[in-house]
């Protein structure tokens, strides 16, 4: 009968695995693409789409819903 692995010892070959593909001299390494990604706050990359609609401000305060007092209860 094989001896079942232990969680512990699933998870230490799941992280193993996963680290490898970031290691340029492991054979499994992704080798995506090395595009620097702007940070800061003053570019932001035309692959990003914002996160809101167009003309949506996001500093004018929304319209507050009440949903009740179960709603709230719960």
């Amino acid at each position: 009968m094989e001896k079942e692995e232990s969680l512990g010892e699933m998870m230490q070959e799941s992280s193993d695995e996963f680290r490898k593909q970031f290691d340029p001299n492991h054979p499994g390494y992704h080798g995506g693409p090395q595009v620097v990604v702007p940070t800061g706050g003053d570019r932001v990359p035309e692959s990003m789409p914002t996160m809101y609609p167009e003309g949506f401000n996001p500093n004018q305060p929304q319209e507050i819903i009440d949903y009740g007092e179960e709603y709230k209860a719960v």
